[in-house]
């Protein structure tokens, strides 16, 4: 039987069955227990016709008919009864309820707050009352189209909050101008409005539709929503399908990762300088998890007349011998193959943010490999010839090329533009880059919490982000958009290494990162101090120097000081021998400190005032300190790009079984220290890193040649 909720059953609310008519009691029907009483209310006029079917759209002589009475509908005087004529009694039982929605657009209810009992409840009053109901829970015949509402009932108390809960459920709106006639609201079909579910609550109370006047939260004009290709508007998808979906993303990663670090044994590979052997003809790992190969290309006249110019160029050796790990090559900070470079990174970032690990380090690996390559690259096939670039690659670069093979500028790859065009792409983007996000946040910023912008973070979920996340979204545009030029940077380095040398006499130090790599502008800054003494760079000394960096005005937020703290592992102390323990157990950490600083000397070309107040932009800053000991690794560390980094790790385990980090080399199982990176007499901190490397059996390559993207 179809339930029916109290409130909407109205002729028989708060009555016991000794009041009711004679006729409207149930037996009394005896059970093995004892009588039992049956109390079934008799329905409403509206509520009855539910009973048999779907409520009725046609229009009873009690029904409301203007398209604006139900939203200026007032009492009207009290008839001879006692009653309203827009109104029936709940103590008059013969007369029929006068609470219909017949002239109401589409209605449609925002579930947040509200309970499923509640929202269930809510669903079944509204098509008792004969409401035009849409919704996201299709059932019963309804529809789920919620791009057809325009009157949406919720526990909704702000605009913006309305506008938010829109927005979660696809319905684009832009607010409408303060003043705009509310009378017009049922004239526009481009109108949404927005009622407290209160107001319903006021109808079923007072047996009539009431003035929505008093509860109206939020009046928008609809507006075309985020490009989805197709180009119309798209809700938010529910939770079962981001299960379903999610579900089928894991069970494609690999194959996908598969395509993009290539692995198959059987491909072919021409190495200038190499005889051709024949390939590996065993069932390859590409086609156990069903992974397509890139169609063969087609060579071009054009492209046969490219490479002849390019049979006379000389291989550098990391092609001849196939080395595929960036450290034995060099990477200058610009190559002839900047603009396809630019594009391989727009795909490794959509990659990070989707937490695919295995195609984030593939398309690193070949970002670093055409990075290193001397040459401008004009054919896909020789692409093929670079260590680390496969056939997807390969296919990648043959539709950018191909796409304006006479204008670099207005080259493209399709799927690339689709990437930029999508909304999560965007979106996730700009979450990852407020400083403390990372991919995951980013993620569960977008998917979890429906959030679509930074001012959605702002106004919904301020209180859910940690004091760093705060702080680098309160400083969000001077982070990303205002870049620090070299200039700036060694003022910046000059300061904290003053500071630093007045506390304690004797401090050195040296900016590492994108500034010794030889950019032009950085993100930030990041430097390393040491003292000769080992004494001197413990009792925090780092916790003094950020001190009088914060006195000074120098320093506006700590960000992080201390040890690790979840920003990387940097081990400095040897654990005891006689404890046995494993490596990294209770050895110490490189001590750092991530600031955020400001420019306070007006004679400074990088002071800006406004208004007599300090407007010079914050900058982002980090403060590693570092003993003798290991100064040579923490310089290495600090100083070369992200997969240059990740291959020396490699590359340190894989020839000598050790691991390395800033805070030094070290064996593993025994955890002892490798006597290595200690800061030698007579050496300053540049030989001191050279050192390192060369004992490390690798080719030393000046910092500006460790660019790898």
């Amino acid at each position: 039987m179809q339930r029916y909720d109290s409130a909407i059953d109205m002729t028989g609310s708060d009555r016991d069955e000794d009041e009711l008519p004679e006729h409207t009691k149930e037996p009394t029907v005896a059970g093995p227990i004892g009588p039992h009483m049956h109390h079934k209310r008799p329905l409403s006029p509206v509520a009855a016709s539910s009973s048999s079917g779907p409520p009725s759209r046609s229009a009873s002589p009690h029904s409301v008919h203007s398209p604006h009475s139900a939203i200026h509908s007032t009492d009207s005087p009290p008839n001879s009864a006692g009653h309203h004529d827009n109104t029936t009694s709940p103590h008059d039982l013969g007369a029929p309820l006068d609470l219909s929605l017949l002239s109401l657009p589409p209605v449609a209810v925002i579930p947040t707050r509200l309970s499923p009992e509640a929202l269930h409840d809510l669903h079944e009053q509204l098509s008792a009352a004969n409401a035009d109901l849409v919704t996201t829970f299709p059932s019963d015949g309804q529809t789920a189209d919620i791009h057809r509402a325009r009157f949406f009932l919720g526990q909704i108390n702000t605009p913006k909050r309305a506008a938010f809960e829109l927005r979660k459920l696809g319905v684009h709106t832009e607010e409408v101008e303060a003043g705009t006639s509310r009378e017009a609201v049922w004239q526009d079909d481009g109108l949404i409005t927005v009622v407290k579910v209160e107001w319903w609550e006021k109808c079923l109370e007072k047996d009539g539709v009431q003035s929505i006047n008093p509860y109206i939260v939020y009046v928008g004009r609809l507006t075309e929503g985020p490009p989805g290709g197709d180009g119309k508007k798209r809700a938010l998808p529910s939770a079962e399908e981001l299960v379903k979906e999610r579900e089928m993303k894991r069970r494609r990663i690999l194959e996908r990762a598969q395509g993009d670090a290539g692995g198959s044994d059987s491909r072919v590979k021409v190495i200038p300088g190499k005889p051709w052997t024949k390939p590996n003809t065993t069932t390859s790992v590409d086609e156990e998890f069903g992974v397509k190969r890139p169609k063969l290309m087609r060579k071009t006249t054009s492209e046969y007349e490219r490479e002849k110019g390019l049979a006379n160029q000389v291989q550098p050796r990391y092609v001849r011998e196939q080395l595929k790990l960036a450290v034995h090559r060099p990477h200058p900070l610009h190559c002839p193959n900047d603009a396809f470079i630019n594009v391989l990174k727009t795909i490794k970032l959509s990659r990070t943010l989707q937490l695919d690990d295995i195609g984030i380090r593939a398309y690193s690996t070949a970002i670093s490999a055409i990075q290193a390559y001397p040459y401008e690259l004009l054919s896909s096939s020789t692409l093929l010839t670079l260590p680390g670039c496969d056939g997807k690659t390969s296919a990648l670069f043959y539709e950018w090329y191909n796409s304006s093979p006479d204008d670099v500028s207005q080259r493209k790859i399709q799927a690339v533009e689709e990437i930029e065009q999508s909304e999560e792409y965007r979106v996730m983007k700009e979450f990852y880059q407020i400083w403390g996000v990372g991919a995951k946040t980013a993620r569960e910023f977008y998917l979890d919490k429906g959030w679509r912008s930074l001012d959605d973070v702002i106004e919904f979920g301020w209180n859910q982000l940690s004091r760093v996340q705060q702080i680098g979204l309160k400083f969000y545009d001077e982070i990303n958009f205002i870049p620090i030029p070299r200039p700036e940077v060694a003022r910046i380095g000059a300061l904290v290494g003053k500071v630093a040398d007045e506390l304690r006499p004797g401090y050195e130090y040296i900016i590492t990162g994108g500034y010794r790599r030889g950019k032009e502008q950085s993100g930030d800054v990041d430097m390393v101090l040491c003292h000769r003494d080992e004494e001197q760079t413990r009792g925090g000394f780092l916790t003094m120097l950020v001190t009088r960096l914060e006195e000074e005005g120098w320093v506006t937020h700590t960000l992080y000081l201390g040890r690790g703290g979840g920003f990387g592992t940097q081990r400095v102390g040897e654990p005891p021998r006689s404890h046995g323990l494993a490596h990294g157990e209770g050895a110490e950490e490189l001590e750092k400190a991530m600031v955020m600083w400001q420019e306070q000397d007006p004679a400074s070309p990088f002071y800006k005032e406004e208004g007599g107040r300090n407007v010079s932009p914050h900058r982002r800053v980090d403060i590693i300190l570092s003993p003798p000991s290991c100064v040579g690794t923490a310089v290495l560390g600090w100083t070369g790009g992200t997969t240059y980094e990740r291959d020396l790790r490699r590359w340190v385990e894989k020839r000598w079984g050790w691991k390395f980090d800033s805070g030094g080399v070290w064996e593993r199982g025994s955890g002892r220290r490798v006597e290595l990176g200690e800061w030698a007499e007579g050496e300053d901190l540049v030989q001191c890193e050279r050192r390192v490397i060369e004992g490390l059996g690798l080719e030393y390559f000046k910092p500006e040649l460790r660019n790898t993207g």
